[in-house]
């Protein structure tokens, strides 16, 4: 096995064969077989579709006997040794499985369809559970995106010893103390000095790479790069995108990947090829334009938005058509309306607060606009989890933990567009046309684009603040950080804080200090944290559970419901998801109905008589002294590196389900049922179906009974671990959602009982290898 006889140089340096027994990983196996596929199809001895249902059959050996992992491979192994292709059938009748072989060729593709009806079994999950493509991430949890970049672990952590040491307790106290003031920076001209002068020396470059910034833009790109390229960061395009180049919109530039965020895997609705630009609605001189309503009747707040937003940089007037269209080079341009949003408070002059939003779906940019990939933000549930997790690595308690909430001042506006771009980003009031020269909220490709900015310097900062992820955590909803500390000192906590901060305004990032917090208690995207007493507290606004409650209503008292009122429902749902994920199956379900102009209700009715139940609950559960919020505690477990204390083993068939409880190694209750002609109702499951095809339904359903029976027999802070032998039921356990609408269904209940019981959102999950 010349594989496993690697040539080494040994301590004299002379050539050395040495033998190994490393069994290769499942990712290895899979880059190792792609290449041997290759080989094979090349020679002409074997087929790609032939190849392809071997590798089904590994992939299924490999997923039922996660334990033998060795035994399967040994068997492959000795498969290829004696070579494979030796056993296909020859001869004019031969066949693969069903298909002829005079039908297959090498031109043959594997593609894993999009499964839509019942999963019937472990391969149903191979795009999520086989799938070794790794992404980098770094808004949904920087930490996690932080692993993958091993050199930047060891050159930033020198960055951040630097960092600690300029960071003393006068300039912590400095900056913490202009949170939630007028201005956007936190640190002084000199304390930035420093940092930069340390980010040289750990990084390279020199003075003049420090202060360069593209036109218009604090961003301190060449900076950036430098930091970037110490840590061997995938991202080589937001790089080119701050130094120069400009960001594209997907439309006469592509978004090029970087495997930063998963790509988007859902077919692209709504984007024209360049073919139908005809389509748009192109400037014509001396039309007459007009905005939407609240833009156009309230003249002064516009124009003084548009005058701020100049003088700022992000854009520039031009008095004619002519003008501009000299200034985009002869290019024919397109005008988007652009309407008013009032945002809380009043400004300093006591006028009212808006924001512009620039509307790409109606002038037809957003159509021309290509998107490959999904951004991942992170949920309330990220926060939580990874609060835990570094309170049980160090066995502190939550007394030793505090958040620091932040907001980048002007985001989407701090990245520059490419000049490409340009004769797409215009606007149009009172006469003069307005040329942006930076990315506009409200084009489909800018939360994108900022995501990939945002990302970089999460993850960054991550590396600054501790690289192990045991001291913090950072995670970032579009432009809000939240950083989460857990150190014993409260000198050291606020300093550590301090780090990411440091770092990003070195970089040239401008805050809203206004918007800053700093404690046990903080308000971050709609809703407020709070840790105490070894627990973290959520506050979740109940003025806006009774929109949703209102909306529900709405929906149910009518046989068919237009698809802007629903998208209004999926859209407050997917908020209220980031604090209780319990809500996602209703969510999911609705949203599948909202793809119509008008929707029946029936195929969402079971979702949305749920979910009505689901937030009256919300709604009546444990309220604040004023009632103003609704309060969700999740306990930090007494796990402290021992085994769960409690387990329940489920299983099932399609004629019943069981399931054991144990407290440690012993048993002590059991459970067991037949799956009866009531349950199959209920499942919306006919009798006469082939009641095999639903095995990991009711796989789910013993998950479901086993918590109902047993979940009042451990405290809130207990762990528990679940088991079972169906990968899909424990997936659809764990993500509270499934494609298949009867496990859907059982899925509701489980997260039904999650509403009254947080607990069940706790629950450890492993899957026990089929015999």
């Amino acid at each position: 096995r010349a594989k496993q006889e690697p040539w080494v140089l040994n301590e004299f340096g002379v050539p050395t064969q040495i033998s190994t027994n490393k069994i290769p990983s499942w990712s290895e196996w899979k880059a190792a077989f792609r290449t041997f596929r290759l080989c094979l199809a090349m020679l002409g001895v074997a087929t790609q579709a032939e190849l392809d249902r071997y590798q089904a059959m590994v992939e299924n050996l490999a997923l039922t006997y996660r334990e033998n992992w060795a035994e399967v491979y040994a068997a492959d192994d000795m498969m290829r040794a004696v070579h494979l292709p030796r056993y296909m059938p020859i001869g004019q009748g031969a066949t693969s499985g069903e298909i002829p072989l005079s039908e297959l060729t090498n031109d043959a593709v594997s593609e894993t369809e999009l499964q839509t009806d019942i999963q019937l079994n472990v391969n149903d999950l191979e795009a999520e559970v086989c799938d070794d493509r790794l992404y980098l991430g770094g808004l949904r949890s920087a930490y996690q995106s932080s692993r993958l970049l091993p050199h930047g672990r060891i050159v930033l952590n020198e960055l951040r010893s630097k960092f600690l040491k300029i960071l003393d307790v006068d300039v912590v106290n400095a900056a913490l103390g202009r949170l939630g003031s007028n201005g956007s920076s936190l640190f002084s001209a000199e304390v930035l000095k420093s940092a930069r002068s340390c980010i040289l020396e750990v990084c390279g470059g020199d003075a003049e790479e420090a202060d360069w910034t593209m036109e218009k833009s604090p961003l301190r790109g060449k900076l950036i790069k430098r930091v970037a390229a110490a840590a061997e960061d995938w991202d080589k395009e937001v790089v080119r995108w701050l130094t120069g180049a400009g960001a594209p919109l997907g439309i006469n530039l592509p978004i090029v990947t970087c495997d930063i965020f998963p790509p988007n895997r859902e077919p692209v609705e709504g984007h024209r090829e360049r073919e139908t630009e005809n389509s748009v609605r192109l400037a014509v001189p001396g039309e007459d334009f007009r905005n939407y309503p609240s833009a156009e009747e309230n003249p002064v707040a516009t124009k003084r938005l548009f005058e701020a937003e100049r003088n700022s940089g992000f854009c520039r007037f031009f008095h004619s058509h002519a003008a501009l269209k000299q200034e985009l080079r002869g290019e024919p341009f397109v005008i988007s309306k652009v309407a008013l949003a009032e945002k809380d408070g009043v400004d300093a002059s006591g006028n009212k607060r808006f924001r512009l939003i620039v509307d790409g779906s109606e002038s037809g940019v957003n159509e021309l606009t290509r998107t490959d990939e999904l951004q991942q933000l992170p949920r309330l549930s990220d926060v939580i989890d990874d609060w835990k997790s570094m309170a049980e690595c160090q066995e502190v308690t939550s007394n030793n933990s505090l958040f620091l909430v932040i907001d980048f001042q002007s985001a989407f506006k701090l990245v520059k567009t490419a000049p490409e771009e340009l004769p797409w980003c215009v606007c149009f009031f009172d006469g003069v046309y307005i040329l942006y020269d930076s990315i506009q909220f409200g084009f489909k490709a800018s939360p994108l684009v900022w995501g990939r900015v945002s990302g970089l310097l999460s993850r960054m900062g991550q590396l600054v603040l501790s690289p192990d992820g045991r001291e913090g955590r950072i995670h970032t909803y579009v432009d809000d950080p939240v950083i989460s500390v857990c150190v014993e000192n409260i000198t050291r906590r606020r300093q550590f804080a301090c780090l990411p901060l440091l770092l990003w305004e070195a970089l040239g990032c401008p805050y809203s200090c206004q918007k800053g917090q700093c404690g046990t208690r903080v308000k971050w995207i709609g809703r407020e944290l709070e840790v105490d007493n070894s627990l973290i507290r959520v506050y979740v606004p109940k003025d806006k559970l009774m929109v949703i409650e209102e909306l529900l209503n709405g929906c149910s008292t009518s046989q068919r419901v237009a698809v802007k009122l629903l998208r209004k429902l999926c859209g407050k749902l997917t908020w209220a998801a980031q604090a209780a994920k319990q809500l996602t199956p209703f969510s999911a379900v609705a949203a599948e109905a909202a793809n119509k102009t008008l929707v029946g209700i029936k195929s969402a009715a079971w979702a949305i008589s749920w979910l009505s139940l689901v937030i009256r609950h919300f709604i009546a559960g444990d309220l604040d002294g004023d009632a103003r919020y609704l309060i969700r505690e999740f306990p930090l477990k007494r796990w402290q590196g021992r085994r769960p204390l409690v387990s329940v083993v489920v299983d099932a068939c399609w004629r019943g389900i069981g399931g054991v409880l144990l407290e440690g190694p012993n048993p002590v209750s059991w459970f067991a049922d037949i799956i009866s002609s009531d349950d199959l109702l209920h499942l919306d499951i006919g009798e006469s179906h082939e009641l095999y095809r639903y095995q990991n339904a009711f796989e789910l359903l013993a998950i479901l009974v086993g918590t109902r029976i047993w979940a009042g027999r451990w405290s809130e802070d207990l762990p528990v671990l679940m088991r079972s032998d169906s990968i899909v039921a424990i997936n659809a356990a764990t993500r509270m959602k499934s494609r298949s609408p009867v496990i859907n269904r059982v899925a509701m209940e489980l997260a039904y009982d999650a509403v009254k019981q947080s607990r069940l959102l706790d629950m450890e999950f492993k899957h026990i290898p089929g015999v």
